[in-house]
């Protein structure tokens, strides 16, 4: 088995683990931190470079001991005859298949920072001789990444995710993918699911679940005409078990009582209908709406980011019983995804 790195959302990481604990062969996990995890599987490299609940993907090439002294070169400095490159695994496994350039780059607790390049011009020979790549400072397709970590450590990794979508590629307000992936596995989909977003907005959530669960429908709600309208045309004709609908989330007439398994939404946090509003009353007419549509033993997966109205609310519903909360981080702002549960009938 090989060694490898995923970096995930911060606050996510235990959420990813149980992920790859069902999902990755012979997966054994080695190193659990906020935001990162180390572990061991025989899956195909290339299998775990395609997209998923994580943000990048790294084969672990060395790990060594740091006491966070002097700057990065001076740690790699130390270490510079014990790294290793495993060229062959490299060629064999295909994982650098398209990259046809190269460039090594550092971060020193998430920070990029320069590297003396004096100091590793033997270890890019290596990687021009051996593997065929060429040496690309401005665009690179493959990167060689030193890492330092405030848990004292020094990893060298090679990069196998390449995606280059970032949120300003994203529409405006749009979940990057592997938060909605994230969502949908908190939420525990099944194939017998009813699924709705109230808020789906541009339907982030939505095509997460048609892209990579099993389920009975999923209802795409948003009271913005816009928004709808656009999702509609791109993907109205996609799936006859989805169904997307400009509709209040309050509006009564939405749904029967009993009839939904799984809410996964991200609802406004500051501003609803371009005006200001009481949030906590807003949040506990939501929450009350939730409780009457979810069926018993129906949970709702939650995206916040306005804690004390969020929680007020909370406290004004007690149908809804509170199953696990993840504090994390979105686009650098504190957030909190809520699982939220209907208990069955007694």
């Amino acid at each position: 088995m090989k060694r490898y790195v995923s970096t995930c959302i911060s606050g996510m990481q235990t959420v990813v683990n149980d992920v790859f604990s069902r999902t990755l062969s012979a997966y054994r996990p080695l190193r659990v931190y906020d935001g990162l995890l180390i572990y061991e599987t025989d899956t195909d490299p290339v299998q775990l470079a395609k997209p998923g609940v994580v943000n990048n993907t790294y084969l672990l090439n060395c790990i060594f001991k740091d006491d966070l002294s002097g700057d990065i070169n001076d740690a790699i400095r130390k270490n510079l005859s014990a790294l290793r490159l495993d060229t062959e695994f490299l060629r064999r496994s295909g994982v650098l298949k398209k990259q046809r350039s190269f460039k090594l780059f550092a971060n020193d607790r998430n920070r990029p920072v320069r590297l003396d390049y004096a100091l590793t011009a033997p270890l890019e020979k290596q990687i021009q001789s051996t593997l065929g790549l060429r040496l690309e400072l401005r665009r690179p397709d493959a990167e060689f990444v030193f890492s330092r970590r405030s848990e004292g450590m020094l990893l060298f990794m090679t990069k196998l995710t390449y995606s280059r979508v970032t949120e300003k590629d994203l529409p405006q307000g749009a979940l990057r993918p592997e938060l909605c992936r994230l969502l949908a596995e908190i939420a525990e989909i099944n194939p017998t699911d009813i699924v709705l977003d109230p808020f789906c907005g541009h339907g982030s959530i939505p095509v997460q679940v048609m892209k990579n669960y099993r389920y009975n429908m999923i209802f795409a709600n948003d009271s913005d005409a816009q928004l709808i309208a656009a999702f509609k045309k791109e993907y109205g004709k996609n799936d006859r078990r989805l169904f997307i609908k400009c509709r209040d989330v309050l509006d009564p007439a939405n749904f029967q009582d009993d009839f939904i398994d799984k809410i996964v939404t991200d609802p406004p946090w500051n501003v609803y209908q371009h005006s200001e509003a009481d949030f906590a009353d807003f949040y506990t007419r939501m929450l009350r709406e939730f409780a009457r549509i979810l069926k018993p033993g129906g949970n709702c997966t939650i995206l916040m980011g306005n804690l004390p109205d969020f929680e007020a609310a909370m406290r004004q519903v007690p149908q809804l019983v509170l199953q696990a909360r993840y504090p994390i981080l979105v686009n650098g702002k504190k957030a909190t995804v809520f699982r939220l549960g209907k208990e069955n009938a007694t």
